[in-house]
């Protein structure tokens, strides 16, 4: 046993490997983390430094040298709004100016620098060259939180945290860093103020949700991934139910697969003695869409609602007022998942379903409500308009802003040893089976050589990956690449 390599594997940031929910070195760490933390916690200071200390560790697992943009950015917020606390009439307004700007700034290089040009050179009719640009994991969680506190300070529906350490905790508490939910400050800050009390029940809730969280994803979520790839790979080779399976399928995979990474966060939360909130409440038995969106993902569909459709306006100028502000919130609600026009479009059909779900409830004047009749047709309708953009419209193999550096612009390229290379004039689909561990690091140097996207884990038995190369996306190159790989990988 080679100790040095266990220790690396521990402490040291692996860019071919990063620290995710659902590996054992995590689990061994948490184990360690809830046995320290059962000896400190009735010390507020202790316990605070503590998971400080280890929430920012745990980043650095996940995103290396990208921990000190996460300190730096939240450093620069604390200190600007406080200094907006302390002012008054027209400075407060520049201060909180200065916060957004700061914080959009950043999330807005790094995650649509290249969309935007894309799509400013197309108009030109020239060639863009992307730039080398990673995605820092959770940074689109992490901005939305920041800024919330930022405005809720500038509102006086909360006060500055004096505290660095309860700010910086609340910021970066491990659990929800890096695939949320988005916690609001003035929900989560008090609890940091007061005595934790940790008891014995809300230790087995949480248990209990981390439980049903490795089963959604580890179970349900990868399995599902694995046939839903192969039936949208060559769809023609499988027969209308197969399909059908795999239609509904990915639907199970997208809400396993986010819903199962919340319920894990809220788990360890519980079980520490916080509460994250809820975020997913049974959102495929939503009977409109208005009623799945208070379902799905609630922490950001609250959030998109108090900071960006009500200062619009809301419901409060008017009908036609009132319909545009749903539009271009669930707009920007679809442009916050990833940077592509699949999302924006998903983001706007969504806001086109709620326009017409309020109009539809203006006619009735809500008099089908409680017939059950009225009901299941709702759900029905509802859950297909619903599966119908999942399939027709997201992207497939990856999850908005969910994963570490993903991308949502080139093919995938998914290479397999053990498998000959289908005939596809998109990509070489497939999955790289890498048991060693100098085989999964050639994979990686092969994918970095070609100057991809970093490779993320596909499972956590087969330690997969898969990639996007933007060098060459034609079938000759993608078969040229997996013609390179094949013996590295076969070694």
């Amino acid at each position: 046993m080679n100790y040095n390599e266990i220790l690396r594997d521990i402490f040291i940031y692996q860019p071919e490997a990063p620290l995710m929910f659902n590996s054992p070195i995590f689990w061994l760490l948490g184990i360690i983390v809830l046995s320290v933390y059962a000896a400190i916690y009735r010390n507020k200071l202790s316990r605070t430094v503590f998971l400080l200390a280890f929430s920012l560790f745990f980043y650095y697992k996940t995103s290396g040298i990208f921990v000190l943009l996460l300190a730096g950015t939240l450093t620069a917020v604390y200190f600007i709004t406080r200094w907006m606390s302390s002012c008054q009439g027209r400075g407060r307004k520049w201060l909180l100016a200065l916060d957004v700007a700061l914080v959009l700034g950043i999330l807005g290089y790094f995650k649509y620098a290249n969309f935007i040009g894309e799509n400013i050179f197309a108009l030109m009719g020239e060639d863009y060259h992307r730039l080398d640009i990673m995605l820092p994991v959770g940074i689109s969680f992490y901005s939305f939180q920041l800024l919330s506190y930022a405005i809720d300070v500038y509102r006086r529906e909360l006060e500055n945290e004096r505290s660095f350490l309860n700010y910086a905790f609340y910021i970066t508490f491990f659990p929800q860093l890096v695939a949320g939910p988005i916690v609001r400050a003035k929900n989560f800050l008090p609890q940091l103020r007061r005595a934790v009390v940790v008891r014995r029940t809300e230790v087995e809730k949480g248990f209990f949700l981390i439980m049903i969280g490795l089963v959604k994803k580890c179970i349900f979520a990868d399995y599902l991934a694995q046939y839903n790839d192969l039936v949208f790979g060559n769809p023609g080779a499988y027969s209308g139910p197969e399909t059908l399976f795999a239609v509904y399928g990915y639907a199970i995979q997208i809400y396993c697969d986010f819903s199962g990474y919340t319920d894990m966060a809220i788990g360890m939360g519980k079980m520490m003695g916080f509460d994250l909130g809820i975020n997913f409440n049974k959102p495929y038995q939503s009977t409109s869409l208005t009623d799945f969106w208070r379902r799905w993902h609630i922490s950001l569909s609250s959030w998109l609602r108090d900071y960006l459709y009500i200062p619009l306006g809301g419901n409060r100028k008017g009908k036609i007022r009132t319909h545009i502000n749903l539009l271009i919130t669930m707009l920007l609600g679809g442009l916050w998942h990833g940077a592509n026009w699949k999302f924006i479009f998903w983001g706007g059909m969504h806001g086109v379903g709620l326009v017409i779900d309020k109009l539809w409830r203006k006619i009735t004047k809500g008099r089908l409500s409680e017939n059950r009749i009225a009901k299941v047709f709702g759900w029905f309708i509802t859950l297909h308009f619903v599966v119908a953009l999942c399939v027709g419209v997201l992207p497939r193999r990856q999850l908005p802003d969910c994963r570490p550096n993903t991308t949502t612009d080139f093919h995938p390229l998914q290479l397999a040893a053990d498998s000959h290379l289908p005939a596809d004039k998109d990509a070489v689909r497939g999955t790289a089976y890498c048991s060693h561990r100098d085989t999964r690091r050639a994979l990686y140097t092969f994918f970095q050589n070609r100057r991809c996207i970093y490779p993320h884990p596909v499972h956590r038995k087969s330690r997969g990956f898969r990639g996007a190369c933007p060098g060459d996306n034609t079938d000759t190159g993608h078969r040229r690449a997996a013609v390179h790989l094949l013996p590295i990988l076969k070694q």
